[in-house]
């Protein structure tokens, strides 16, 4: 049970800076009116129902944007819960900033959302339908509460309205609703099976009209599998008649195909005829013209012995390459004088080349220096901006990267990175609370197998685990059935939470790494910055600058080389044709030495040699017409074209002459080869003669091949039409299988529809019964707890009753000290707040939950000073008979100091409220 342990205000409506440690006992908090008193107790109804706080949209003090609620709660066994909300003002409204939940030291929340779930879950609030409302009503009540509630006790349908609300009731009529709406199955007939709000008799009907209409199925299903057996059958007959023709048709093939191989042997054989025949034709063609050869050998002597006469000329032939090669000789030293005289000639010019090439040389020493000049310039600055480009193109990437949907999408990375924080925090603690969740379901579960156990070990005497009444075996075996089934519940429900916790925990894992990723990048991204500006580039704007400055070296670099080129191949040209002209007078004086001559009688020695090469030409043109005329050349165009085609004259003798022997030993060959060729011719007739009576032999074989293929096709005939009708029969029995399938299908649906019909039907009963059990439990636990605070003080009330009326009303009664029934309206106003007082501590009691502590506002507002008086007393002696661990009582009367264990007082200053307290 928790109770309260400390309270700070910090700017909260008139408590600028307000601390209080509660105590248990009596706590009286006391101040006039306007003081700030009230104040305290909405903070306390704030900080565990945000939402239900009376002036939530004036919390904060006036000249104050901020403020704090700090709540701090103990309970029996010493855990500290502190609560905190920070609200600020944002457009004349009040809003929550941050709300942090602190169970022993461990942040459960800080987030508003979540947090009014956590709170309730820890204060055992979670299972009542509306747990703001019950606080108001029986934990911090507020002024004039009492004798609301006094007026409810004598109202029997407020009364049931608000018991039905503490306990849960349209919660367990709505799962009484959700069983009936629920799709048991489908029955044969495909109408889907649910109890909706029948009454008893009516599900017996339909449960008979389910069972029937199964059991038709059941017949459907057995006349179908008899028909399936009889087409089997038939079937089977089918199968045996065309393996038999099948055997029969095999046969027939295997006939047929030794009938073509037959005809395969028919064909070689008339091939073999075709090939004979053509190859005596071949040997009587070869024969005559063997024959026609051997008549012209005569010929062929005569022509052999012209060739041979030709054929001696060949010497002549030689003698004239031979004076014309003395004339190429003479015409080629000739040409050599000719050349060098031609050579020496043109040596003035070499002068000239030389002077040309050593200017161009200098010209090209001066481009080669600013090359290298401008090539340094340009190799410092192409690093820069190589470097610098490298490291844009990696900022850009980072960018990009960080950009991307996956990490910032549209926004900055340190605004994402603040995001995923609370993101973060929000999914840990949401797994925590699923955690804590899994935790209380797994709890619930093994109670009620504890009470199922409890239940199967009392045997035959088994009594209600609720309000511990003798059961019946029958109903003892429900509840078992109930207890078995809402455990199962619970731990499927318990798993699913602890499935969606730890599926919290990936997400969040999953966040931390694109976090961790987000910082890597921005890391990244400061470094390639850093190593831009080492560089020298400040802004992108440098490093275009640099490129455009580099662009305009590489121009001047590209113009240096072309002049370089420009010179280099005016050098090599000068230097060539200075070295051609060395090279051209070394030639001739060279070819002058070789020939004797010095440069002085070049001259006169080149007349000499023409007026000999003239002389021989004469010669040789007057033995070529001597030889052309033997050789019966007609034209030619030159010597060498005479002695081109003499020489091929003779070569064309000496091949017929060597064609002609040829030929001539051919002609003694072919007289052997025409006795052979006659006998050959004799035995190919004889091999005619053999393979033709072959061959009619074949052909009256292969006639049967018709009558066998005849009988073949007629047994495949018969083959199809079995088939035919074997796959009819197969239609027909796949389409009964489906049938059966579909039925034994709407069977089994059926089935199970029945076999979730009664206990469907028994729990809903059931919970019926339990509600009404647990209804009447509370009503007895009510009364027996206000009797027995109610016996604590000399009373003239000495209990109640309370009774449920026809009507679902609940009335109370009060009992008189002569045990007579009194009208609660005949009771005193002091009585009946005492009545009120009791039955908000019995509420507390029976509904179970975890605060430990009773706050009324003003109790005694509007009392005179004897009624006043004797509801302190009350609520003494409430604190002393130890009915409650902690009382705490907001009230703008003194007196009512002399009572309380712990008194704070309440004051108003100019710099807002002040509380002291006394212990």
């Amino acid at each position: 049970m928790y109770v309260l342990k400390r309270l700070e205000l910090r700017n909260i409506m008139s408590h600028s800076d307000t601390s209080i440690d509660f105590r248990e006992g009596f706590t009286a908090i006391v101040g006039r009116n306007g003081a700030g008193k009230s104040t305290i107790l909405e903070a306390i109804l704030f900080s565990i129902t945000p939402h239900r706080a009376p002036r939530r949209s004036s919390m904060i003090s006036e000249n104050s944007s901020r403020g704090e609620i700090y709540l701090a709660l103990q309970s029996s066994e010493g855990r500290l819960l502190e609560l905190r909300n920070k609200l600020v003002k944002r457009g004349g409204s009040t809003n929550t900033e941050a709300a942090i939940i602190t169970l022993e030291g461990r942040r459960i929340a800080s987030k508003p959302t979540g947090y009014k779930e956590e709170i309730h879950k820890i204060l055992g609030l979670r299972g009542l339908p509306d747990p703001a409302s019950y606080i108001e009503k029986a934990i911090i009540i507020s002024q004039g509460g009492l004798l609301t509630l006094a007026e409810i006790l004598s109202e029997p349908k407020e009364l049931r309205n608000l018991l039905d609300a503490a306990l849960g009731y349209a919660l367990l009529k709505q799962a009484i609703s959700n069983i009936g709406d629920v799709v048991l199955g489908v029955s044969p007939e495909g109408r889907p099976v649910r109890l909706g709000s029948k009454s008893i008799a009516r599900l017996q009907s339909e449960y008979v009209t389910l069972r029937n209409e199964v059991l038709g199925v059941d017949r459907e299903i057995r006349e179908a599998s008899k028909r399936l057996e009889e087409l089997k059958r038939e079937r089977e007959e089918l199968e045996r008649r065309a393996r038999d023709l099948e055997s029969e048709a095999k046969a027939l093939q295997s006939e047929i195909g030794k009938l073509e191989t037959m005809e395969k042997m028919l064909v070689n054989v008339t091939s073999i005829i075709r090939s004979e025949r053509s190859k005596l034709d071949t040997i009587n063609t070869r024969l005559r013209d063997a024959e026609a050869k051997i008549l012209s050998i005569d010929d062929l002597e005569k022509r052999r012995a012209e060739l041979r006469a030709k054929a001696s000329l060949a010497h002549e032939v030689a003698e004239l390459a031979r004076l014309q090669s003395r004339l190429d000789k003479l015409g080629r030293d000739l040409e050599m004088i000719r050349d060098a005289v031609e050579k020496l000639e043109v040596s003035r010019r070499l002068e000239e080349i030389e002077s040309a090439r050593r200017e161009a040389e200098n010209r090209l020493l001066e481009a080669r220096s600013s090359i290298k000049e401008e090539q340094r310039r340009y190799t410092l600055l192409d690093y820069r901006v190589t470097k610098g480009r490298s490291i844009v193109t990696n900022i850009r990437r980072v960018l990009s990267e960080c950009r991307s949907r996956d990490l910032c999408g549209g926004e900055k990375p340190e605004a994402v990175l603040e995001r995923l924080d609370a993101v973060i925090n929000d999914l840990e603690s949401k797994a925590r609370a699923l955690d804590q969740e899994a935790s209380a379901l797994e709890a619930e579960a093994r109670r009620l197998v504890q009470a199922l156990s409890m239940l199967e070990e009392s045997g035959g005497s088994a009594r209600c685990p609720v309000c511990g009444a003798e059961l019946p075996p029958e109903k003892a075996e429900a509840i078992a059935r109930h207890y078995r089934h809402e455990a199962e519940r619970l731990r499927k429900a318990a798993k699913e939470k602890a499935a969606e916790a730890e599926k919290a925990r990936d997400e969040a894992s999953r966040l931390q790494d694109k976090r961790r990723r987000i910082e890597l990048l921005l890391s990244r991204l400061n470094q390639l910055e850093e190593g831009l500006r080492e560089l020298g580039f400040q802004t992108p704007e440098d490093l275009a600058k640099a490129e455009q400055e580099l662009r305009m070296l590489r121009e001047r670099l590209e113009e240096l080389r072309e002049l370089e080129n420009s010179l280099e191949d005016k050098v090599r040209n000068l230097s060539r044709e200075e070295v051609a002209l060395r090279e051209a007078r070394r030639r001739a004086l060279d070819v002058l030495q070789r020939l004797g001559i010095n440069e002085d009688d070049a001259r006169e020695r080149l007349k000499t040699l023409s007026s000999e090469s003239k002389k021989l030409e004469r010669m040789l043109l007057s033995k070529a017409e001597d030889l052309a005329t033997r050789l019966e050349i007609a034209a030619y165009r030159s010597l060498d074209d005479l002695l081109e085609k003499a020489r091929e004259a003779l070569e064309g003798v000496d091949k017929e002459l060597s064609a002609i022997e040829r030929r001539l030993e051919e002609a003694r060959r072919l007289k052997e080869e025409a006795a052979k060729l006659k006998w050959e011719a004799e035995q190919v007739m004889k091999r005619l003669e053999e393979l033709e009576a072959e061959e009619e032999k074949l052909r009256k074989e292969v006639s049967r091949k018709s009558e066998v293929e005849a009988r073949l096709k007629e047994v495949q005939n018969t083959l199809a039409e079995l088939d035919n009708r074997i796959s009819r029969i197969d239609r027909e029995m796949g389409e009964l299988q489906t049938r059966i399938r579909e039925m034994k299908s709407r069977k089994a649906s059926g089935e199970e529809a029945l076999k979730l019909y009664l206990p469907a039907a028994a729990s809903r009963r059931i919970m019926e019964e339990i509600g009404e059990i647990a209804y009447r439990r509370l009503l007895e636990v009510l009364e027996d707890e206000m009797n027995e605070i109610l016996s604590r003080f000399n009373l003239d009330v000495a209990g109640v009753e309370i009774r449920e009326k026809a009507a679902r009303e609940i009335e109370v009664k009060a009992i008189g000290g002569n045990g007579a029934y009194r009208p609660l309206d005949a009771v005193s106003g002091g009585e009946r707040t005492v009545l009120a007082l009791s039955f908000v501590l019995a509420l507390n009691k029976a509904v179970g939950g975890k605060l430990g502590f009773l706050a009324l506002d003003e109790p005694t507002a509007n009392l005179d000073e004897d009624r006043r008086r004797s509801l302190v007393e009350v609520l003494r002696g409430i604190s002393v008979e130890g009915l409650v661990r902690q009382l705490v009582v907001v009230t703008h009367h003194e007196d009512v100091r002399d009572y309380a264990d712990t008194i704070c007082l309440v004051t108003r200053t100019q710099q807002g409220s002040r509380v002291d307290c006394t212990y």
